[in-house]
């Protein structure tokens, strides 16, 4: 038992070192996104008929659960963080779920993780829906196959910030060889001049393509850019091979 309870502290204590870390870097977001729904959580009950202690209630047992009074339900990653500033001073009952049972039980609610820590995140109902329907990724870029003419360059703006982000999440991905970003302009359309990210990979193009793209856009808030995969796009791959360095490489 004693083992056991030190394989779960050190889970919990896993988790909440990459919630801290989310806050700054979305990398570790998205590892945190998909852990939201696997995790296991403390909701505080509101029900007197459940006896002190750890006990398996019988199934179709109806528990209250504890809501703010400005209607969002917090959620914790463990019991200390129940007690954390001292918010709540006295004992009180809770119940441990999985988090994708969390956000089905609680679908519509505003969610509150580990509210009265410095590291904390709200959820509104959009957010916990995008997470049970596998929609939570869904971003600015696009994944594109270019068939028209362009003209491509290194950017004159480098985007510190989102190479940084990227090459962390790339050193954690095996199939990821070698990644570039350029500066690209399509001839005879209305799309202003833009970021374009490409990419070797070996593996899942359509899941790496939404990562990735998730991550460049919680730093380009909103601002259009392009991913493309190598291999693919003879023309561009022939450009950054020829003339670009690439940000990322993998290491042998």
């Amino acid at each position: 038992m004693k083992f056991l309870n030190f394989l779960k502290k050190r889970r919990t204590d896993n988790f909440e070192a990459l919630l801290q870390k989310a806050a700054t870097e979305p990398a570790a977001h998205i590892e945190l996104l998909k852990r939201l729904l696997t995790e296991k959580f403390l909701l505080i009950t509101n029900s007197s008929h459940i006896p002190e202690g750890y006990y398996v209630v019988p199934e179709d047992t109806s528990i209250g659960v504890f809501t703010f009074d400005n209607g969002k339900t917090p959620f914790f990653s463990s019991e200390d963080r129940i007690f954390d500033n001292n918010i709540i001073k006295e004992r009180v009952g809770f119940t441990e779920l999985e988090g994708r049972d969390v956000f089905v039980i609680l679908k519509g609610k505003t969610l509150m993780l580990n509210p009265f820590s410095k590291s904390n995140l709200e959820l509104s109902p959009e957010e916990t829906n995008a997470l049970l329907n596998g929609t939570y990724l869904n971003t600015a870029g696009k994944a594109i196959t270019v068939t028209a003419s362009f003209s491509l360059d290194q950017p004159k703006r480098y985007p510190v910030e989102v190479i940084k982000s990227l090459v962390d999440f790339f050193s954690n991905d095996p199939l990821v060889e070698t990644a570039y970003v350029g500066w690209i302009q399509f001839h005879d359309t209305d799309d202003h001049p833009h970021y374009i990210f490409a990419i070797d990979s070996h593996g899942d193009w359509n899941n790496l393509c939404k990562e990735t793209g998730y991550i460049v856009n919680q730093i380009l808030g909103g601002e259009i850019f392009d991913l493309i995969q190598l291999r693919i796009q003879k023309d561009i791959e022939e450009y950054f091979l020829k003339t670009g360095n690439p940000f990322y490489m993998k290491s042998v």
